[in-house]
């Protein structure tokens, strides 16, 4: 964090310091317009785009670079370093396609239930509008947790993981196919789901 120099931000800081020491800590930071102007302009918006991509999106050429001096020796930092994430579940770990009971092994029953829902759907049912889960399909980390005015928009997802995107699409589908199928149980897509679902068990 970019701090300007005697800020309130800066003298907070250094009654920490004195009162607790310069131990890690996660902190809670309120950036605002200067003079009352508005914050919430299209070119505002971007310059806080700009920033986080080059924060948090390290696989990008011209992102931001950041190095630590740790024990006479300078070590570059990554997200992990300073961002925290919510512990994901084992259930949803990646598996190994090359193995078929890996998901046992690892206990990834989520992950691989959603890669054969998905996978015997679309093959039931072609013309559904989603890609189904690729097999070893999971998700290793969660999001940075943060709150910015940009998570309201798609563009505040910079450093959301790819295959939570792709949960995301294909549970929105399933999630009407569900409903449809609890109002009209008998009807050939609803039975066409409860094969899949047996199948699944079955395995």
């Amino acid at each position: 964090v970019w701090m300007e120099e005697n800020s309130r931000y800066i003298k907070e800081q250094n009654i920490y310091v004195e009162n607790f020491g310069n131990l890690p800590r996660l902190g809670v930071s309120v950036f605002s317009q200067r003079n009352g102007s508005n914050i919430l302009t299209k070119n505002a918006l971007n310059s806080m785009k700009n920033v986080l991509e080059h924060l948090y999106a390290f696989d990008k050429p011209d992102s931001l670079r950041m190095e630590k001096m740790i024990d006479g020796k300078m070590v570059e930092m990554s997200p992990d370093d300073f961002c925290e994430r919510p512990i994901l579940p084992d259930s949803f770990k990646p598996t190994d396609p090359t193995d078929r009971y890996s998901y046992v092994r690892r206990n990834a029953y989520q992950s691989y239930g959603y890669v054969n829902l998905t996978q015997c759907l679309k093959k039931k049912e072609p013309h559904l509008r989603f890609t189904p889960l690729y097999d070893g399909w999971g998700i290793d980390k969660a999001p940075c947790m943060r709150v910015t005015v940009l998570d309201c928009f798609k563009e505040g997802g910079v450093d959301y993981p790819n295959n939570m995107k792709a949960l995301e699409e294909v549970g929105f589908e399933i999630g009407k196919l569900m409903t449809a199928a609890v109002s009209s149980p008998s009807s050939p897509r609803s039975i066409k789901i409860s094969e899949c679902l047996d199948e699944i068990q079955l395995q």
